[in-house]
């Protein structure tokens, strides 16, 4: 599971600074044994909603991190949020909850 984790947040640090030109990021990871959240916001250029972009029938290599973030929290049974705004940033906050203990790594072996 935390393979999994550490690469929605790499690629959310991937996007602020190759596509949206950021130069201020915010990284937050807090948790607990139930509930893990991160959240990693930038002040970059933003973007058009991922709801349009999911929709469009032309989606051949376009936006493919997005899509790889969005399974990747399916696969471990979480939630994930990106908001942005056009010249206002964007916001990703991915939500895992577990009845295990997030911090083993025993799950770890199987992704």
């Amino acid at each position: 599971m935390t393979i999994q984790i550490f690469y929605i947040i790499k690629e959310a640090l991937s996007n602020a600074l190759r596509h949206a030109k950021a130069n201020k990021i915010f990284v937050s990871i807090t948790g607990n044994e139930n509930l893990l959240t991160a959240e990693i916001k930038d002040n970059g250029i933003g973007m058009e909603e991922k709801s349009a972009f999911f929709r469009k029938k032309d989606f051949i290599p376009f936006k493919h991190g997005l899509r790889n973030m969005e399974i990747r929290s399916q696969i471990i049974g979480g939630s994930l949020k990106i908001r942005s705004e056009k010249n206002k940033g964007s916001n990703v906050i991915l939500q895992v909850r577990s009845t295990k203990n997030i911090r083993g790594a025993e799950n770890d072996r199987a992704n």
